[in-house]
Protein backbone atom coordinates (compact mmCIF):
# COMPACT_ATOMS: atom_id res chain seq x y z
CA UNK A 1 0.00 0.00 0.00
CA UNK A 2 1.60 3.47 -1.21
CA UNK A 3 2.22 6.03 1.91
CA UNK A 4 -0.33 8.79 0.70
CA UNK A 5 -3.02 6.08 0.62
CA UNK A 6 -2.01 4.32 4.26
CA UNK A 7 -2.28 8.01 6.06
CA UNK A 8 -5.78 8.84 4.24
CA UNK A 9 -6.96 5.64 5.58
CA UNK A 10 -5.59 6.26 9.27
CA UNK A 11 -6.75 9.66 9.07
CA UNK A 12 -10.67 8.37 7.90
CA UNK A 13 -10.88 5.75 10.39
CA UNK A 14 -10.06 8.54 12.99
CA UNK A 15 -12.49 10.62 11.90
CA UNK A 16 -15.49 7.75 11.81
CA UNK A 17 -13.94 6.41 15.21
CA UNK A 18 -14.16 9.99 16.92
CA UNK A 19 -17.67 10.77 15.71
CA UNK A 20 -18.79 7.68 16.52
CA UNK A 21 -17.53 8.13 20.01
CA UNK A 22 -19.02 12.17 19.78
CA UNK A 23 -22.49 10.78 19.05
CA UNK A 24 -22.67 7.65 21.06
CA UNK A 25 -21.58 9.74 23.91
CA UNK A 26 -24.43 12.63 23.49
CA UNK A 27 -28.32 11.93 24.56
CA UNK A 28 -30.72 11.40 22.00
CA UNK A 29 -32.67 14.42 21.54
CA UNK A 30 -36.04 12.89 21.09
CA UNK A 31 -35.47 10.58 24.36
CA UNK A 32 -36.87 12.72 27.63
CA UNK A 33 -34.38 13.24 29.93
CA UNK A 34 -36.77 12.71 33.12
CA UNK A 35 -38.38 9.32 32.70
CA UNK A 36 -40.54 9.84 35.07
CA UNK A 37 -41.82 12.42 32.98
CA UNK A 38 -45.39 11.13 30.98
CA UNK A 39 -47.42 13.04 28.14
CA UNK A 40 -50.68 12.35 26.84
CA UNK A 41 -50.13 12.32 22.92
CA UNK A 42 -53.35 12.29 21.49
CA UNK A 43 -53.35 11.48 17.47
CA UNK A 44 -55.93 11.80 15.18
CA UNK A 45 -57.14 9.56 12.09
CA UNK A 46 -57.57 11.01 9.25
CA UNK A 47 -58.84 8.73 6.10
CA UNK A 48 -57.87 10.63 3.07
CA UNK A 49 -58.24 7.58 0.38
CA UNK A 50 -60.70 9.05 -2.33
CA UNK A 51 -60.22 5.46 -4.21
CA UNK A 52 -57.40 7.27 -6.81
CA UNK A 53 -55.34 4.62 -7.78
CA UNK A 54 -52.19 7.12 -8.61
CA UNK A 55 -50.18 3.65 -9.55
CA UNK A 56 -51.39 3.65 -13.19
CA UNK A 57 -50.60 7.75 -13.50
CA UNK A 58 -47.03 6.82 -12.62
CA UNK A 59 -47.06 3.48 -14.88
CA UNK A 60 -47.66 5.82 -18.08
CA UNK A 61 -45.11 8.66 -17.02
CA UNK A 62 -42.43 5.36 -16.96
CA UNK A 63 -43.97 4.73 -20.72
CA UNK A 64 -43.54 8.05 -21.68
CA UNK A 65 -40.06 7.98 -20.57
CA UNK A 66 -39.36 4.92 -22.80
CA UNK A 67 -39.35 7.55 -26.03
CA UNK A 68 -35.94 9.10 -24.21
CA UNK A 69 -33.98 5.53 -24.47
CA UNK A 70 -31.20 5.59 -27.11
CA UNK A 71 -32.01 2.99 -30.42
CA UNK A 72 -29.51 0.30 -30.64
CA UNK A 73 -28.18 0.85 -34.39
CA UNK A 74 -26.58 -1.57 -36.54
CA UNK A 75 -22.97 -1.64 -36.40
CA UNK A 76 -21.43 -1.02 -39.94
CA UNK A 77 -17.69 -1.88 -40.16
CA UNK A 78 -16.13 -0.78 -43.22
CA UNK A 79 -13.45 -3.03 -44.54
CA UNK A 80 -11.03 -1.78 -46.45
CA UNK A 81 -9.91 -4.02 -49.44
CA UNK A 82 -7.60 -1.47 -51.43
CA UNK A 83 -3.88 -2.72 -51.39
CA UNK A 84 -2.18 -0.52 -49.06
CA UNK A 85 1.05 -0.58 -51.15
CA UNK A 86 -0.12 0.66 -54.28
CA UNK A 87 1.19 4.13 -53.62
CA UNK A 88 4.88 3.07 -52.90
CA UNK A 89 6.93 1.32 -54.81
Amino acid sequence: MKRWKLIKWVNTTALACSLAMLLSAAPASAQPTNANTTTANTTRVVDRDDDTDWGWVGLLGLAGLLGLMPRKRAVVHDVDTRDRDVGRR
